[in-house]
């Protein structure tokens, strides 16, 4: 697996890239990086050239000068493809990364083969706000270190105690973004996106995923009611961190739906 970094007009891209074929690009949920798929990346790359980028102000890229709309994230995207002259893809999203990638597939529907939509968030304003407030609420930093508990606090809630090595890459992207309200600006883009009025113009091809434990998913009907041509899967045990801790199971699942299976 590689890793680099393109110029584009907004900024500096990190990204991981690994295999050859179609290329696929991944897109990561906040406050997370492209980090967050290495674990899926070797398993698609055996079928595809996969890359994964870290979004605007997350990972290893550069943080935008203020805070972006989801149509700025995506038109990130495009400039980022651009650079790489890739022309036409497969994009697959994963919570905030399904939000950006919705709207690449409904604005620039030319850049965009097959969509997939892991675990997309639809919720209201006002429930958003009081999800956001219980499990990220900003973390400023304190001069005894006392962030980095209150970081690791998040990390153990997430992850059991056999995952204490994918607790640790949790606190190091979020820890990567920043402390205070920069390190949650993608989901405050979430809460003023017109998500109802985008999901109804993809017209893709499109796989909605989701796991059956993840805070989403008791949101599905209202994202299935407003996708036009879509296939969807549930996967069983599936949390916000599928991509982590159920890495074989997310990636057949987009792998089956690729190939028709």
């Amino acid at each position: 697996m590689k890793r680099a970094f393109v110029d584009i007009s907004e900024g500096q891209v990190h990204f991981r890239t690994e295999g050859t074929g179609e290329p696929i690009l991944l897109l990561h949920q906040t406050p997370m990086s492209s980090s967050e798929y290495m674990l899926v990346i070797p398993i698609l790359a055996q079928n595809y050239h996969v890359i994964a980028m870290d979004t605007l102000g997350y990972g290893h890229s550069d943080k935008p000068p203020r805070q972006y709309r989801i149509e700025e994230y995506a038109r990130s995207v495009v400039s980022f493809l651009d650079v790489l002259r890739i022309s036409r893809l497969i994009v697959v999203g994963h919570h905030t990364g399904a939000v950006i990638a919705a709207d690449l597939a409904a604005k620039f529907p030319e850049r965009v083969n097959k969509l997939i939509l892991s675990a997309y968030p639809c919720f209201d304003v006002e429930k958003t706000q009081v999800w956001m407030r219980d499990k990220f609420p900003p973390i400023e930093l304190e001069k005894d270190g006392g962030h980095l508990m209150r970081v690791w606090a998040l990390a153990k809630e997430r992850f059991p105690e056999a995952a204490l090595e994918l607790a640790q890459a949790f606190v190091m992207d979020f820890l990567e973004t920043g402390l205070g309200k920069r390190s949650v600006e993608a989901f405050r883009a979430i809460w003023t996106y017109d998500t109802y009025y985008t999901l109804p113009l993809i017209s893709h091809p499109t796989s909605l995923l989701c796991g059956d434990k993840d805070v989403v998913y008791n949101h599905m009907d209202h994202v299935k009611n407003l996708v036009p041509n879509k296939t969807i899967k549930i996967i069983k045990g599936g949390t916000a961190h599928i991509l982590r801790l159920m890495p074989r199971e997310w990636a057949q699942a987009v792998l089956d739906y690729l190939t028709g299976s």
